[in-house]
């Protein structure tokens, strides 16, 4: 029986209201839904395989989760290329100081969440994926507006885990594929992964 299944006995002791399973290789589409103060976020995700998504993903809704800055949903995802944990955090403006100080901690704690959930279903090595949904993006305006900035690093912050990066590294993890996409809050966003 695959890991990821509600049947596997390890899935069975996780807490229901939190978590979705998809149990065949047909499309799976799962509503992730996000209230922020600027609004709410509602994103279509679609998956191939089986999968496992986490909608309460911080340490009030599973006690053994370690990191309480957490990313706000998790898949772990199962298809022909293997184990696979998406990672996706939402907010409604980017600025330089939020990625550094909020966003990247966030994603760094989801990994850690997931990480500690795949090792507990039996899951090993898995890759790793982050995904950032946001509405209105003001690092680029402020690196267009002051081309300085690109050149010294944002607010003189280390220049890993830069915005312009398709890869984010994570001491634990080393390098993890990043996607960021821009949309506007008012409409459901569809995403596949």
């Amino acid at each position: 029986m695959n890991k990821l299944h509600p049947g596997q006995p390890r899935c069975q002791l996780l807490n229901r209201n939190c978590i979705e399973f998809s149990t065949s290789d047909e499309r799976k589409v799962f509503e992730l839904i996000e209230t922020k103060k600027g609004g709410e976020i509602v994103v279509h995700c679609s998956v191939n395989g089986e999968a496992l998504c986490l909608k309460k993903f911080d340490k009030k809704m599973f006690e053994y989760f370690t990191s309480k800055k957490c990313a706000d949903f998790a898949i772990l995802v199962n298809d022909a290329q293997g184990y696979h944990i998406h990672i996706f955090e939402c907010t409604k403006t980017i600025k330089a100081t939020k990625w550094y100080t909020k966003v990247l901690p966030q994603f760094e704690g989801g990994l850690n969440n997931a990480l500690l959930l795949a090792s507990f279903l039996g899951i090993e090595d898995p890759a790793y994926t982050t995904h950032l949904i946001f509405q209105n993006d003001e690092i680029t305006k402020s690196e267009e507006s002051n081309p300085a900035l690109g050149h010294r690093g944002i607010l003189d912050l280390p220049i890993k885990n830069s915005w312009n990066s398709s890869t984010l590294f994570f001491e634990h993890y080393g390098n993890v594929t990043a996607q960021k996409v821009e949309h506007r809050f008012s409409e459901i966003l569809e995403y596949r992964i």
